[in-house]
């Protein structure tokens, strides 16, 4: 593989901005703030990711939104779905709870005008990988054949617990399983840190890279979720840090600049303050655009 890409010449990068506002502009706020942090790709929750219940979002709000994203200079919107979902679980009513509010996720998704939807698989709490893997791949085919148009990218996890998603095989097996073109991956670069795969240097970055060609296959890489990691490699604790702050650091740098990752959306799911300011994005924006150009950090 061939390591680093030339400046920012088609660098798709952005932030998970908040849709939470008093202003009546509601979900548009996100979009207000993406073009005053000079991002070109947004990721927002539609509703609480911690609530089951959502206020529908009316046509009108939808219209004047895709409106609003389509003036700006976006290239790439996401929604994540909360964090409630257990695709895995062997609970019967969480598992059909959690089925109907990844498709309820989608609908909005697509009215919305977003690419995609994020989701993690959850944890097959004791059952066992291969039976939280069929769940999984039933829950998927349900929330596809309800939606029409938007992908839907699973996100690799931390590894911690009976949690899915941390080791690449468990997930290509998922994506295999599904065989549909909307169906990708997002990689999490804390996740993966915390799940043992190294991201320190530019050569653990290129090795790792290679072995998620190998088991899943670049071609289903749709996002990066680009994190540096508060803990170790390997610990399986899920705490993102500041860019080149945390315990990947400079390896960053050479992910953001690697070759196969050339036409990937970039989107930053940081702590909001630093040093006791509210300007973290625009502060991690800056470090991704230096080390895109090849420059140090921010």
């Amino acid at each position: 593989m061939r390591r680093a890409v030339d400046g920012e010449s088609g660098f798709v990068i952005g932030a998970h901005l908040s849709i939470a506002s008093g202003r009546a502009r509601g979900f548009s706020r996100a979009v207000d703030e993406a073009e005053t942090l000079g991002a070109n790709a947004l990721q927002i929750f539609t509703r609480s990711p911690s609530a089951w219940r959502a206020r529908s979002i009316a046509a009108a709000e939808a219209a004047a939104f895709r409106t609003c994203a389509s003036a700006s200079g976006l290239r790439f919107l996401a929604v994540h779905a909360i964090y409630l979902l257990n695709l895995a679980t062997p609970d019967a009513a969480l598992y059909e709870r959690s089925v109907a509010a990844l498709i309820e996720e989608m609908v909005r998704a697509e009215a919305l005008g977003a690419v995609c939807v994020v989701t993690h698989l959850g944890a097959h709490r004791g059952a066992g990988a291969k039976e939280g893997a069929a769940r999984a791949v039933a829950a998927i085919g349900r929330a596809l054949e309800a939606t029409r148009r938007v992908g839907l990218l699973l996100e690799n996890s931390a590894g911690s617990g009976t949690t899915l998603g941390g080791r690449f095989g468990e997930i290509a097996e998922i994506v295999d399983r599904v065989a549909d073109e909307r169906v990708g991956v997002c990689f999490d670069t804390c996740h993966a840190f915390a799940s043992g795969y190294d991201l320190r240097t530019a050569r653990a970055v290129d090795s790792t890279l290679q072995r998620f060609d190998r088991i899943i296959g670049l071609a289903s890489l749709r996002l990066v979720h680009l994190n540096d990691s508060a803990y170790g490699l390997g610990s399986h604790r899920d705490r993102h840090e500041h860019l080149g702050r945390g315990a990947i650091g400079s390896g960053l740098a050479a992910l953001v600049r690697h070759s196969a990752l050339a036409g990937v959306p970039f989107i930053l799911e940081t702590p909001k303050t630093l040093d006791g300011h509210r300007d973290a994005d625009a502060v991690s924006l800056r470090w991704a655009r230096n080390a895109r150009r090849g420059e140090e950090g921010s």
